[in-house]
């Protein structure tokens, strides 16, 4: 009986499992000084979008050969109190082989400029991205939460 019992738990358990992926955290970091990154649409305006391409740094905290690249449009900018919102835009991923490693799209976002410094906060089906962008500068962590995850943020 105590068998019967486990082999049932396990089939059930089994699916279940299957259907949980990974999170990957993508990091970058460029300079427009040095080539590593391009902008447009900064400092943002409303009616306007914001563009970045920025050299893929690591993945999973793992550092990556130079070539990888993570490009990041908004949707149109709205001028809201404190900033602006967006609605649509996109995430590509690509290695240094020029591979795709993630393409997402954002159903919300809202940008925010502080002490000179761009914010870029912004969130889609399984994705959830926040940008800096300052002084020439790229800084960010990128994040792409996998197929029915268990652990994504409760706004994902």
């Amino acid at each position: 009986m105590r068998r019967v019992v486990l082999l049932a738990v396990l089939a059930l358990a089994l699916p279940i499992a299957a259907f949980a992926d990974s999170v990957t955290d993508y990091a970058i970091f460029g300079t427009t000084s040095a080539g590593t990154a391009t902008f447009s649409g900064v400092p943002p305006a409303a009616s306007g979008t914001i563009s970045v391409t920025s050299a893929l740094f690591a993945i999973n905290g793992v550092s990556q050969p130079a070539g990888g690249t993570i490009s990041l449009t908004t949707g149109t900018l709205t001028a809201v109190t404190g900033g602006f919102t967006f609605t649509g835009g996109t995430i590509d991923i690509t290695n240094s082989s020029s591979t795709t490693l993630f393409q997402g799209s954002f159903t919300s976002g809202s940008v925010m400029v502080l002490n000179g410094i761009t914010f870029i906060n912004a969130v889609g089906n399984k994705v959830s991205v926040t940008l800096q962008i300052g002084h020439g500068d790229s800084r960010s962590a990128w994040h792409r939460f996998g197929r029915n995850c268990w652990a994504c943020p409760a706004e994902i």
